[in-house]
């Protein structure tokens, strides 16, 4: 049996449940933003590549690559 939020036994004691939320609401809606954002910039990219005329194959396979990078940019930025 777990021990209740507010408990002293418990692993990590909060008197306070709000103070969880204060920081990690703001965490979340800059996670949010920084993969909309990462994910945009992968759809803008292939929308100038259709401009460009490639190979459907070429196009999945720069917007596979330019998500990658987005994600090893966030990792990088955000987990040093």
């Amino acid at each position: 049996m777990q021990p209740a939020m507010g408990d002293e036994n418990a692993l990590y004691p909060t008197k306070n449940k709000t103070l969880f939320f204060q920081y990690l609401t703001p965490f979340l809606i800059i996670l949010g933003v920084v993969i909309a954002f990462n994910l945009l910039s992968a759809l803008i990219e292939l929308y100038k590549d259709n401009k460009r005329g490639m190979s459907p194959g070429e196009k999945r396979s720069r917007f596979s690559h330019n998500l990658f990078l987005g994600i090893v940019d966030f990792i990088l930025n955000f987990f040093p």
